[in-house]
């Protein structure tokens, strides 16, 4: 990183107050790169040394370090110390709020002070709490990777947030004044319309976020209700949301401005499409802007913020047994809102290429020159996994090396990294587990046809995945747009559900458009064993293949402009706008959470639906 480097040159050359600007700036630019990361942190710890300054003014650095998770991990058992560790940073930076380093074991402080200059200074650190005065810009990046793990992730997700409020700003958790608002537009019966705001960094034009709640949007009875859009960062919202929405508003990565804008627009109830792909989203939610507020599926786990009501799933993508969990086991820190069936729906797109529509010299083109696969695999089975290395999960190489064992006359394709640095770590620990499987003769043999594909266009993508013979959908952690675009090209997807929403969606889209023995008998897997067992027979059965391409063909348009969708998340929201949650506002730490009847019922169907009869 450039910056970085420049702040390691005004560092040498005793330029400190310069060399701090600097490294602050790259601090606040960098990401969420681990490697980065430490080299940064490494130049501004010695400028604090430098300048005597062991106070941290800003202690953003140390929580940018508690919450560094490496996108790609080598090991399961590499994941379990990574979560270990993580764990105990972040509980260090709650005791350091109000202990400073005191009390914390000496191994733990080492990691989180990085460099021996600033661990001598561990003594003079005074307390941590309320000395963030800009959330956003000290995070920057949330622990996005973390929820990759596949892990019950609310005791996580709820130590990260009471460290978030301790160490932000002692009006992060104020509500806006008063929640109860006289004024703004009526209704044609003389009424108050009610306000909804949807807020998202990711509404621009064919953006999953955006189109997961496009439809929701431009549904809303707008004769009741008022509708609000705001825009995070510099893209700007979909054509279809800005036509939808009484007005959008673009508010860029200025925290208090966003906070100040979310205030004026005296919300009745504010929907977050996610919280935790970017720094903005996820520090606005601790804040009380509306009576009700809502966490949707764009980031499929909890988010432990006591200031957030609700959490919208589906009764399809949950698993089975989830209701009957006491609090303690529960998934989620909010109220669950299980809609009934499906739960998520996209737009259906139109004007995609067609693969069958190419000549046989188009389609090589595409292998050979957009996808650069060696010739020599032009005319073998293609079995794809287009996700992101980052969504494959060490426990998934197993899937990866039965793949290329079980079938002599197919190919695995991986989608690369931008980095070939991470690209190079996913393709060393499948080696690894390939050769510790088959052994190095057999192992290395297997591995000439595991072959990395670059990034490519979406209308590329759309070819590849009609091209593929079969589809691989990651696990613990899978999708839900990548998918709906599998299933669209009538490839064939294998699915291994886990117990978390995350890695659950496609089940849902599957039962929307086949029964139950047909979902369980060709796509969908009960484990690793019988993934590969049915990806392997899908790809070489060709009878079979064709079949089951067939049948997602004839059900595929089900899951796009589903209006059982809409208007289960139309009911859900009119429902709690007529009987929002009481809040004490006096502490927004405790307010109080009540079912309305809406949700009591839906809970109700759900339980009804997933039961099973028993008869003598």
């Amino acid at each position: 990183m450039a910056l970085n480097n420049l702040g390691a040159g005004l560092l040498t050359g005793g330029h400190w107050t310069e060399a701090e600007e600097v490294l602050k700036v790259a601090v606040h630019i960098m990401g969420n790169d681990h490697v980065m990361g430490d080299k940064v942190f490494f130049n501004l710890g010695s400028v604090y040394a430098e300048e005597a300054n062991p106070d941290l003014s800003d202690p953003s650095a140390l929580m940018r370090i508690a919450l560094l998770v490496p996108p790609v991990s080598n090991s399961s058992s590499e994941i379990m110390k990574i979560r270990k560790l993580f764990e105990q940073r972040v509980r260090a930076i709650v005791h350091m709020a109000d202990f400073g380093c005191e009390g914390i074991e000496d191994g733990v402080l080492q990691d989180l002070l990085v460099i021996e200059e600033l661990y001598e200074l561990r003594k003079t650190i005074r307390p941590l709490k309320n000395r963030i005065s800009d959330p956003s810009k000290g995070l920057q990046t949330p622990h996005f990777y973390l929820h990759y793990h596949g892990a019950f992730d609310r005791p996580i997700q709820e130590l990260v947030a009471s460290m978030h409020i301790l160490l932000g700003p002692t009006d992060l958790l104020v509500p806006s004044s008063p929640m109860i608002h006289p004024g703004g537009r009526l209704d044609g019966f003389g009424s108050r319309k009610k306000r909804i705001c949807f807020i998202s960094s990711l509404f621009g034009e064919g953006e999953p976020h955006g189109l997961l709640l496009q439809d929701v949007i431009s549904n809303i009875d707008k004769r009741y209700y008022d509708v609000y859009v705001v825009v995070i960062g510099g893209e700007q919202a979909g054509d279809m949301i800005n036509k939808s929405a009484y007005d959008v508003i673009a508010v860029g990565y200025d925290w208090h401005q966003a906070r100040r804008t979310l205030n004026e627009l005296q919300l009745d109830a504010l929907v977050f499409a996610e919280m935790q792909n970017e720094a903005m989203s996820h520090m606005l939610g601790f804040g009380r802007f509306a009576p009700v507020q809502i966490l949707a599926m764009g980031s499929p786990v909890t988010s432990g913020n006591p200031s957030i009501d609700y959490f919208v799933s589906c009764s399809r993508s949950e698993h089975p047994l989830l209701t009957m969990l006491d609090e303690s086991e529960s998934h989620y820190s909010e109220q669950l809102v299980l809609l009934e069936g499906l739960g998520i729906s996209y737009p259906r797109p139109f004007h995609l290429p067609q693969a069958a529509h190419l000549s046989s010299p188009e389609r090589d083109k595409i292998w050979l020159v957009d996808l650069r696969l060696p010739s020599k695999f032009l005319h073998f089975r293609k079995y794809t996994c287009p996700q992101h290395l980052f969504k494959l999960h060490p426990d998934f190489d197993a899937v990866i090396s039965g793949m290329l064992a079980g079938d002599e006359g197919g190919v695995v394709l991986l989608q690369s990294a931008e980095s070939g640095r991470k690209t190079g770590m996913v393709r060393r620990r499948i080696s690894r587990h390939v050769v510790q499987d088959f052994g190095e003769k057999a192992g290395s043999d297997f591995l000439k046809r595991l072959v990395f594909i670059p990034r490519v266009t979406s209308d590329v993508f759309h070819v590849l995945l009609q091209m593929s013979s079969v589809l691989l959908h990651p696990f613990p952690f899978g999708g839900s747009k990548t998918s709906s675009d599998a299933i669209l090209s009538g490839t064939p997807l294998v699915t291994l559900p886990t117990p978390y929403l995350r890695g659950r969606m496609v089940l849902a889209q599957y039962f929307e458009i086949m029964d139950d023995v047909q979902v369980y008998d060709c796509c969908v897997a009960a484990s690793v064993t019988d993934y590969i067992y049915k990806a392997l027979r899908l790809g070489i059965n060709d009878a079979l293949r064709y079949g089951v391409k067939e049948l997602i063909g004839r059900g595929a348009g089900k899951i796009f402009d589903n209006e059982s969708v809409r208007l289960e998340w139309l009911a859900f929201l009119d429902s709690v706008l007529k009987n929002p949650p009481e809040l004490p506002l006096q502490d927004p730490l405790k307010f109080s959470r009540h079912d309305s009847e809406v949700l009591q019922n839906l809970q109700r169907r759900w339980i009804e639906d997933t039961q099973v009869s028993v008869h003598d």
